[in-house]
């Protein structure tokens, strides 16, 4: 092959590796795209139910419904990842990945929800996990949000959360008055589980650390408490996320 040969050779297969990584890419302005998923899974996107497909872009307000022993994957556009659990619901009320902002909120009305978030880039960027009774924002990466009808869980496994009732939240905002929220205080050390707490307005903010998980019950008490070294090989949820969370992102050396 002479050169010039190998020249367009060359040119062409970068091309061709150029095209397949914009086929790759969420289009029109998604939030992101439906990385994986088992058994019956269901995505609501302009104003209908549909079956999911692999790949399919999921776009800013879309729903994904998973079935029971039915799991799904949203891989965002900053390349955070957010795993859905079986019998869950979830929407992806904002994203936006402009500039050097990022700006993402999901809203889950049930099921369990794994969060490994790229780290904040930009002063503005803001990463939040809602459910109806509580509200976290993460100041780390990766944490699972557990909603049931009694009240809800949150587990940090990396990073810090910052956490608040979003039963306080809505009392302020039906007020008319917003809820007085007190300064974030550092976390101490590991702790006994404490009985459930009642939230007032002068104690809205908790401040959750990696190991370290916090429950609030469907009249807004909560309770902190340390994540047992064994919940990866009693929790099976917990296990398969970690060891995806591993592949996608080898540690250093590894």
């Amino acid at each position: 092959m002479n050169k010039k040969s190998l020249l367009t050779a060359v040119l062409l297969a970068a091309a061709f590796a150029a095209a397949a990584s914009l086929a790759a890419q969420p289009k029109g302005g998604a939030a992101g795209t439906l990385s994986f998923y088992t058994g019956e899974v269901s995505v609501f996107s302009k104003g209908a139910w549909r079956k999911a497909a692999l790949d399919a872009p999921i776009f800013q307000g879309d729903s994904i419904k998973t079935g029971a022993d039915s799991t799904a994957e949203v891989s965002l556009s900053d390349g955070s990842i957010l795993r859905m659990g079986p019998g869950g619901q979830h929407r992806i009320d904002k994203a936006s990945f402009a500039g050097k902002g990022r700006v993402v909120n999901v809203f889950t009305s049930a099921g369990r929800l794994w969060v490994n978030a790229r780290s904040a880039v930009g002063r503005n960027a803001e990463f939040k996990v809602s459910t109806d009774k509580a509200v976290c924002a993460i100041r780390g990466t990766v944490f699972d949000v557990n909603a049931e009808a009694q009240g809800v869980t949150i587990s940090v496994f990396q990073g810090k959360v910052e956490t608040w009732s979003a039963i306080v939240a809505r009392k302020g905002a039906e007020s008319g008055k917003p809820g007085r929220v007190s300064a974030p205080t550092p976390v101490p050390g590991p702790t006994p589980v404490a009985p459930p707490t009642p939230v007032t307005e002068a104690r809205w903010v908790e401040i959750v650390s990696a190991m370290q998980r916090i429950s609030v019950d469907a009249k807004g008490g909560f309770a902190r408490s340390d994540i047992p070294p064994s919940v990866e090989s009693m929790d099976e949820w917990v296990r398969w996320n970690r060891d995806r969370d591993r592949a996608a992102r080898p540690e250093p050396g590894k």
